[in-house]
């Protein structure tokens, strides 16, 4: 039986992954030292939707996989043609539909957070399938992940997030390889010792390693990102409270809408010499964005559901 931990470390770790996102696409702190830090940060978005996902399952018997899915599927489509438009308002470009279309469901140029969206819908669909045969089938693609990351790194030289099958493959194979370490580290959570000082030194030993040979390591990412995660789980933290809001309630439209504040307030600060707040700005403006759209989200559902309390009598 799954216990009633609120598990509010997870959330401040996801508060802090939707900000260094920001920082990273507001290209402040770009330097050597940060680069091993950055690059776990997405990958712990991945583990942490796997955590809650396996938790959500043993509660719903699955349906709570197929709703992911749609609802990843739906804000793919949505953003997709949002920045799409946006892109043709700010930089000029062209939007012919087909080549759009297959920018959405590959990865996408068009905005960096549509990989993220378009692999999360795809690896949410391998999950479900994988499940439904055997939940410890899913080992197989962490371990995959490792094998054929180490196979880019030497021979196939793929690039991430580019307009390629290619890409958006080595895309899906990242995101189910942290999607199914974060649904394995729920699966046997009460089987893994809580050893904060093993997880901490691995967690150092990773980033060392990254840091003198400055290249990103596909097993040094993965020690790091599942270290940091691993870390915080064991962690029963339960303060700043704003933090844990943030991480709750809001670190998902940050990472779905800060570039379109990048876009539009990008040149204005730039311009006016604001590079060292640029990344503070762009998350403040995307932090009111999202409670406003939370607010909005709340009373379309409140008016839905009085509609249909209406109609039923």
């Amino acid at each position: 039986m799954p216990d009633k931990r609120n598990f509010d470390s997870l959330h401040i770790l996801k508060a802090i992954c939707a900000f260094l996102v920001i920082v990273h696409h507001s290209y402040l702190f770009g330097q050597h030292y940060t680069a091993p830090i950055r690059v776990t940060m997405v990958p712990c978005f991945f583990m942490i939707s796997g955590f809650f996902l396996y938790r959500n399952c043993i509660r719903d018997e699955f349906a709570k996989i197929k709703q992911w899915c749609i609802k990843a599927l739906i804000w793919l489509i949505s953003l997709g043609i949002f920045y799409s438009i946006t892109n043709c308002i700010f930089r000029d470009s062209q939007f012919p539909l087909k080549a759009q279309l297959y920018n959405i469901f590959t990865g996408s140029s068009i905005c960096v957070v549509l990989w993220y969206l378009s692999a999360l819908w795809q690896g949410l669909i391998i999950i479900h399938l994988t499940t439904r045969l055997s939940q410890k089938a899913i080992i197989f693609y962490p371990v995959f992940y490792l094998l054929f990351r180490i196979a880019n790194e030497k021979w196939l030289h793929i690039p991430f997030h580019a307009n390629t099958i290619a890409s958006a493959f080595l895309d899906l194979v990242n995101a189910t390889c942290f999607l199914s370490t974060g649904y394995l580290i729920s699966m046997y959570r009460t089987k893994i010792k809580k050893s904060p000082s093993i997880f901490g030194a691995a967690l150092f030993l990773a980033y060392t390693f990254i840091l003198l040979t400055g290249k990103h390591n596909a097993i040094a990412i993965y020690i790091i990102s599942s270290s940091l995660f691993l870390l915080f789980l064991t962690w029963d933290i339960r303060k700043p409270y704003f933090l844990i809001y943030l991480g709750k309630y809001h670190s998902s439209n940050l990472y779905f809408f800060h570039c379109f504040f990048i876009a539009l307030l990008g040149e204005i600060i730039i311009n006016y010499n604001l590079k060292n707040i640029y990344a503070v700005i762009i998350f403040a403006a995307t932090f009111m964005l999202s409670v406003l759209w939370n607010q909005i989200s709340r009373l379309t559902c409140h008016l839905k559901s009085k509609y249909l309390r209406h109609a039923a009598s």
